[in-house]
């Protein structure tokens, strides 16, 4: 989910570009909270959010920002959206961004509603990255332990014999994420899990559980 330089624009940076970019970053002070998470009862700034905002500040700079081509690619089994962004100034000057950002299919999420998924997320990840965007109120959401919470699965008539026995797997895994996830790693799982139409991590699945988590020990190696 990182967004890097490309190596032409890491070495020439264009004069008019980084004047507009600090125009920009100056005047986006932060993003009103547009969309709640229900299951946790607290509002946050989504990716439609993002994008309303940052591209309103970044026309009035001068500044356009393209999706130049995106690819999925494989990293190690996981399917990864890799983008390379133009940031264009209304001169003609431009600078070249490459992001990486995750797709995670799932059950009733086919490959292509995972990636529709990603492209809209990546781009306000992109965005918040580019204009240094803040989290805004962070006492409300970024300083909550939530380390030790656990999900109380909600009441349904039926329960199977699997369900039974996969539950508690859920859980510690789900726990085991929140410890050693970062809060900015957190608010991205959340914000996937958003884009899914899910709460929780104790909704994904048991395999998706243990990819994450494997993915989040090899990033602490």
């Amino acid at each position: 989910m990182q967004t890097e330089p490309n190596e032409t624009s890491a070495t020439v940076f264009p004069v008019k570009v980084a004047a507009a970019l600090l125009v920009a970053q100056s005047s986006l002070k932060n993003v009103a909270k547009g969309s709640e998470n229900k299951f946790h009862n607290y509002k946050y700034a989504g990716a439609e959010d993002v994008l309303t905002e940052a591209r309103s500040h970044l026309h009035e700079a001068g500044l356009m920002v393209l999706r130049d081509s995106a690819k999925v690619l494989e990293d190690q089994g996981t399917p990864v959206l890799h983008s390379v962004f133009l940031v264009v100034h209304e001169s003609g000057e431009a600078i070249v961004l490459d992001q990486e950002f995750p797709v995670v299919p799932g059950n009733g999420r086919p490959m292509d509603k995972a990636v529709a998924a990603s492209l809209t997320t990546s781009m306000s990840y992109f965005l918040r990255d580019l204009l240094l965007i803040p989290r805004v109120d962070g006492e409300e959401v970024d300083t909550r332990d939530d380390r030790a919470y656990t999900h109380q699965p909600r009441k349904t008539e039926k329960k199977t014999k699997k369900s039974t026995k996969t539950a508690p797997n859920k859980t510690l895994l789900a726990n085991e994420i929140k410890a050693i996830a970062s809060e900015d790693q957190l608010e991205r799982m959340y914000d996937a899990l958003g884009n899914r139409g899910l709460e929780s991590l104790e909704e994904l699945e048991i395999e998706e559980l243990r990819t994450w988590s494997a993915k989040l020990k090899e990033s602490k190696q």
